[in-house]
């Protein structure tokens, strides 16, 4: 290996060939953070610390499960870019998107129902006002619904970057900015709404982009999203999610109104942790009983994780005498 700076290597000129776009796409993401804080503030200077709360609460999930699912899959999904097939492209985008669908679900769920008890317990039940909490509670409750479109995005727009084209994605955030502009001003401005209203704007958009993406992306790589098999097993995440809320409001609703007192701070966590687990246990019992393919994925991943005791007892045991047999060596 030798240090060169040889420019006319093809891979740098594809390098630069790309970069522009990616730039203007990030520009427009800033753009749309801009028009955020105009709206906002255009309502009252709480609305945007309120939206800005809900959407910090919001990004926590995409980043845990969208994000880093999103960032893995890139190196192996432009190496099987240049296939002529496109076979296991196709494959690598499918289950990385069923398992963001499998963890991003249920974590729009949990804000959901728990979205009072988490606002409380990540910005402080004292410092926060209780109007100001439940204000961002129903924002939260709103740009939830979104949480699972903006994880899945996260994985599309790489793979769009995988077949080295940065032109559609820019077409398509700048088709949801103009989205989230009109929106954002019917809501504000002609509807008189409040901080829900940008809500509102931001999780309809969110559907809009992961729509556009879905679309260009299944007319690059023919037959991908728009097949039974994909759609069924969304199908089965959802309704396994669905009925996760259902079996998860119930509890937290006598656990917080007959059990706890949420006025104090182990109480309110205590009650977060235990409707949580219930939540999550329905979710794994319904992901079972539909057979939801992602689950058994998960499971042989925390068996591997599981092994090193095994791997460890099974591992011949050496002992090395470190008394006076040591000074004849």
């Amino acid at each position: 290996f030798n240090l060169t700076f040889n420019f006319n290597h093809p891979g740098v000129k594809e390098l630069f060939k790309l970069i522009p776009l990616r730039v203007l796409t990030l520009s427009l993401t800033e753009l749309q953070n801009l028009a955020l804080g105009f709206f906002a503030t255009s309502i009252g200077n709480l609305s945007f610390v309120v939206i800005k709360l809900a959407l910090r609460l919001m990004a926590i999930p995409i980043r845990l499960f969208g994000v880093p699912i999103s960032q893995a899959s890139l190196p192996f999904l432009s190496q099987e870019s240049s296939s002529y097939k496109k076979d296991r492209f196709k494959k690598l985008v499918l289950q990385s998107v069923n398992q963001i669908a499998f963890l991003a679900f249920p974590a729009s769920v949990l804000l959901l129902i728990l979205r009072i008890p988490i606002v409380r317990l990540v910005f402080g039940a004292h410092n926060f006002p209780w109007q100001k909490t439940l204000m961002t509670g129903k924002a939260v409750a709103i740009i939830s619904l979104s949480v699972g479109a903006q994880a899945m995005v996260q994985l599309l727009i790489r793979a769009f970057h995988a077949l080295k084209d940065t032109l559609t994605p820019f077409l398509i955030i700048a088709t949801t900015v103009l989205s989230y502009l009109i929106f954002s001003w019917i809501f504000v401005f002609r509807l008189n709404s409040d901080v829900l209203g940008i809500a509102w704007a931001t999780t309809i958009v969110a559907f809009i982009e992961l729509a556009l993406f879905l679309v260009f992306l299944e007319r690059k790589v023919v037959n991908l999203f728009f097949e039974k098999t994909f759609i069924l097993k969304q199908i089965k995440i959802i309704t396994s999610s669905f009925l996760m809320a259902v079996f998860l409001y119930l509890p937290f609703k006598i656990f917080d109104e007959l059990i706890f007192d949420t006025t104090k701070t182990v109480e309110l966590l205590a009650l977060t942790i235990t409707t949580s687990t219930i939540g999550l246990v329905v979710y794994l019992y319904f992901s079972a009983l539909f057979d939801v393919e992602e689950l058994s994925y998960f499971l042989k991943m925390i068996n591997r994780f599981g092994s090193w005791k095994k791997a460890l007892s099974e591992t011949k045991e050496v002992v090395i005498d470190s008394g006076s047999d040591r000074d004849d060596i």
